[in-house]
């Protein structure tokens, strides 16, 4: 029987920019007006998923005196089928995730960045703006692109593009805020149908989901959490955990016919950088190897020749080891914790 148990030590969750498209910016601020409600399809990079902020841009252009306000909204995409044609389609904007407090528009160009109170999003969600009140037809969402943060994206043939990620050169209307089936995806004449925007998150907690098994192994997966994740196994009549290494992935394959019983899924702070070894130095009688970075334990293997194998000498987990120096011709490594 496997259980996957979570913990999270000494670590807090860590803000990320998980799609950004801010950077390409011109002199004159180009500004599409829409109908009541539009925004942008984003595809998130990284793993985090609670929301926590969220900014874009707006241009105000409305009568002095005027009322304006608008409203921000995150969808899932989980609404009516849209057809490109017959033989292409894709989900319109369904499920509210979120919505806003009422927002008061200001004339002239306006960057707004909203509190977000973790709201839990999919990869793929889109983001739109209703704006209320008389805004004349020079007001609306600022474009800009192509982001520079986002998941990369497939074209129809399922090849990656390279000069484009996190969102399509395209965006969602809706021209008829009652009607679910009134979403239309619409695109530019030779400028960005992106919007400015950036989106700011958090992962969610360590949470274990159900062991499966395929093809002799036994894989273990996670959501959320903030890599790197140590990886423990104990026996069942074990009390010790035992290390298996460091991982940054959300999973492991338990193939070794040792690794049964139970496991665990601990949050370790980052390494101080990448595992690297130094040249050994010497002390007296002593030979002294040292390294930085990695995670430990780290585990000291020596042998006789290049030909013969390595054997385990010690693990530590300092980022030093001091040994008598051999009299005869030896060679030494270290390894780190870090999964391949």
């Amino acid at each position: 029987m496997l259980l996957l148990l979570s913990a999270a030590i000494g670590t807090t969750a860590r803000a990320e920019v998980v799609f950004d498209n801010t950077t390409f910016t011109s002199e004159k601020l180009l500004v599409y007006h829409g109908p009541a409600r539009y925004g942008d399809e984003i595809a998130l990079a990284g793993t985090a998923r609670e929301v926590t902020s969220f900014t874009f841009q707006y241009f105000g252009d409305f009568a002095e005196g005027a009322e304006v306000e608008a409203v921000v909204r995150f969808f899932g995409l989980d609404g009516p089928q849209y057809y490109f044609d017959e033989s292409k389609e894709t989900p319109m904007p369904g499920t509210i995730l979120w919505e806003s407090d009422p927002l008061t528009i200001d004339n002239g160009a306006r960057l707004v960045t909203l509190p977000v109170p973790h709201v839990v999003v999919p990869d793929v969600f889109t983001w739109a703006v209703e704006f209320h009140g008389p805004l004349r037809k020079g007001g609306g969402l600022v474009t800009t692109g192509p982001p520079t943060i986002g998941a990369p994206l497939e074209d129809d043939d399922g090849n990656i593009l390279t000069d484009r990620v996190g969102s399509y050169d395209d965006f969602w209307v809706q021209y008829d805020i009652k009607d679910p089936r009134s979403w239309a995806l619409r695109s530019l004449f030779l400028r960005s149908a992106d919007f400015y925007a950036r989106v700011v998150a958090e992962p969610g907690p360590l949470t274990a989901i159900p062991p499966s098994v395929a093809d002799g192994a036994v894989k273990l997966a996670w959501k959320g959490g903030t890599p790197p994740f140590r990886l423990q196994t104990r026996g069942i009549a074990d009390i010790e955990w035992t290390d298996i290494g460091v991982t940054v992935r959300s999973s492991y394959a338990a193939t070794n016919g040792a690794d049964h019983g139970f496991f665990r899924v601990i949050e370790v702070p980052r390494a101080a950088g990448p595992f690297t070894n130094a040249p050994p130095a010497t002390k007296g009688t002593h030979l002294v190897l040292n390294w930085g970075g990695g995670y430990g334990p780290f585990r000291i293997q020596t042998k006789s020749s290049l030909g013969a194998p390595w054997v385990d000498l010690t693990t530590t987990t300092n980022l030093a080891f001091e040994l008598p120096a051999p009299t005869a011709d030896r060679f030494f490594r270290v390894l780190d914790a870090l999964l391949p």
